[in-house]
C-alpha cells in the first residue's frame, strides 16, 4: 500500500526548501559582509603602514631603521676586514648617528626588535659565538677577521669610543 501524501505534508515540504534558501541567502549574505570588512581594514593597514615609510618623514628616518640593521646572528658575517656593531639599548640614537653618519663600516642590532631579545640577560658574556653573547646595556663592537676584538658598554664608554672613530 501506498501513502498518500496530504497537502499539509507537501506544504510543509515546499516550506523547508524556501527556509532552506532564506538560510542560504542569509548565509553568503553574512560571508560578503565580513569579507568587506576584512579588505577594508587590510586596506586601511597598508595606508598606514605607507604613510608611515615616507622617506619626508624625518619621524621615521632614525638610526635604527637603516639599511645597516642586522641581527645577532649575523654580526660576524660582514664583509669588511674592520667594522663596528652597536647593539643599542637606549634613547641615545640621534646622538650616534653623529658619530656614524660618515661611516660605512658600522652596523647596528636593534635590541627592540624579538629576533635580537636572546642577546639581553642580567650579566655581561662576550664569546666568539653571538648565539652565546650576553649584554645588559649598548654594547659597541669592534670586530676583525670576523672575531670580537674589543667591546665597549654603556653610553659613556660607547660614545668616547666613537667619537675616537669618526674623528
Amino acid at each position: 500500500m501506498r501513502k498518500i501524501k496530504t497537502k499539509e505534508q507537501k506544504n510543509d515540504k515546499k516550506e523547508a526548501v524556501v527556509e532552506e534558501e532564506i538560510n542560504v541567502k542569509k548565509v553568503l549574505t553574512v560571508s560578503i559582509i565580513l569579507l568587506v570588512i576584512f579588505f577594508a581594514f587590510y586596506g586601511l593597514t597598508v595606508l598606514v603602514l605607507n604613510i608611515k615609510k615616507d622617506n619626508n618623514n624625518p619621524k621615521y628616518n632614525s638610526l635604527v631603521s637603516s639599511s645597516k640593521d642586522i641581527l645577532v646572528s649575523d654580526m660576524l658575517k660582514q664583509k669588511e676586514d674592520l667594522y663596528y656593531v652597536l647593539a643599542i639599548n637606549d634613547n641615545y640614537n640621534s646622538v650616534y648617528e653623529l658619530y656614524t653618519k660618515k661611516l660605512d663600516n658600522f652596523y647596528y642590532i636593534d635590541l627592540s626588535n624579538a629576533l635580537n631579545k636572546n642577546i639581553i640577560g642580567k650579566e655581561e658574556k662576550i664569546d666568539d659565538d653571538p648565539r652565546n653573547i650576553k649584554i645588559k646595556d649598548t654594547t659597541l663592537f669592534v670586530i676583525e677577521n670576523k672575531k670580537i676584538k674589543e667591546y665597549y658598554v654603556g653610553y659613556d664608554k660607547v660614545a668616547n669610543k666613537m667619537k675616537t672613530i669618526a674623528f
